[in-house]
């Protein structure tokens, strides 16, 4: 397989970060967290699994560590196979119910990338209801590929319960890093493809299982999507 066809499944792995990468949200403890998921369009179908593990050094600080695999699993526009995705970085507990992530690493496997992504996250009682936005950027220094991602969400049954409903809405703006030409892969050096997609999800948590599911469909530059994903926390 060519450098550049490696490269352009970056573009479409670093979508499982963004759908299913869990935040630290806990500094003042240790936790590991498996996830999981699926993403499909009339382009492709990627699943992903990872275990991230949060360890706090601080009552405001955790250092970070994630490793997540990614399947292209049915495509007519990207290379199908497997690959790897390891990261480490930290989490920072800035006020009550708000974290920021900062990690870098790289692909592994079949292609290579190195990778640096950041995420803010806020939760905010405002009235009588709470608001938890989700805000994430990412860059690819090798496929010379940016994301962009928000996410804002609501409880819409009793926060106080041990099984909590959540419906919100999601969107991700990126460029691809890497286009299909005449046959092959070639570098994006313009960064004129802009992408775009947005669209629904619902949610549930569990709480006494410290466990979650989300799924969500929408729309954007490759047609309709769904996505699912899923995680499980153990608390150390």
């Amino acid at each position: 397989m060519s450098t550049a066809r490696g490269v352009l499944r970056i573009a479409v792995g670093i979508v499982a970060l963004t759908l299913m990468a869990p935040a630290s949200g806990r500094c003042a403890g240790s936790a590991i967290t498996l996830y999981g998921g699926l993403f499909g369009n009339k382009e492709y179908v990627q699943g992903w699994e990872g275990v991230q593990g949060s360890f706090a050094v601080h009552d405001y600080v955790s250092l970070l560590a994630r490793v997540t695999g990614v399947h292209i699993i049915d495509s007519d526009r990207f290379h199908e196979g497997h690959s790897g995705i390891g990261e480490g970085g930290l989490g920072f507990h800035v006020a009550p119910n708000t974290t920021i992530e900062v990690l870098g690493g790289s692909y592994f496997g079949e292609i290579y990338d190195p990778i640096v992504d950041a995420d803010f996250s806020p939760a905010q009682l405002i009235g009588d209801r709470w608001l938890y936005l989700y805000v994430a950027g990412l860059y690819g220094f090798e496929s010379d590929r940016w994301q962009a991602t928000g996410y804002l969400s609501t409880p819409i049954s009793d926060p106080s319960k041990d099984c909590v409903l959540f419906a919100g809405v999601e969107t991700i703006i990126y460029n691809e890093g890497q286009l299909r030409r005449d046959g092959d892969f070639v570098r994006n050096p313009n960064h004129d493809d802009v992408k775009f997609q947005v669209g629904p999800v619902l949610g549930v948590y569990k709480r006494s299982w410290d466990a979650g599911l989300r799924l969500g469909v929408g729309g954007g530059d490759y047609g309709v999507y769904g996505t699912m994903s899923l995680w499980k926390t153990f608390a150390l």
